[in-house]
């Protein structure tokens, strides 16, 4: 959609980061046995390390093209600033990989670009 740059010096499988400075969504992949045999509830803990003071605003289990996955909605302060942010995260379990799917703004930027967000996450296709 209009207004997103591929991040190319990501480490993640898909970064994009919107032009305004406000937001980013990412799409990350990992296939290993002890990732995939974790809890689901764990790996929402893992991917928000460095995330401090947070507070969930919802949590629960939702489909993803057929797969299950945790949905987790969330605010709190990045590790190295004392800037909040809102994180809308979806973790899909397949049989041999777990995807992240993150989207990460400024509170008072998070509704204009979530339905990005959404229409990435509807497209999501995993092998």
């Amino acid at each position: 959609r209009d207004g997103w740059v591929v991040d190319r010096n990501s480490g993640a499988d898909l970064e994009l980061r919107h032009q305004s400075g406000s937001a980013a969504m990412l799409v990350n992949g990992l296939c290993d046995v002890p990732a995939v045999d974790r809890r689901p509830d764990v790996l929402v803990r893992q991917l928000l390390l460095g995330l401090r003071d947070r507070k969930v605003v919802e949590s629960g289990e939702v489909p993803v093209n057929g797969r299950a996955a945790t949905h987790t909605l969330m605010e709190g302060r990045m590790q190295k600033s004392d800037e909040r942010m809102r994180i809308e995260s979806y973790v899909v379990k397949g049989e041999h990989c777990v995807w992240d799917l993150l989207y990460v703004a400024e509170p008072g930027a998070f509704d204009a670009t979530r339905g990005d967000f959404r229409a990435l996450v509807e497209s999501f296709v995993a092998d």
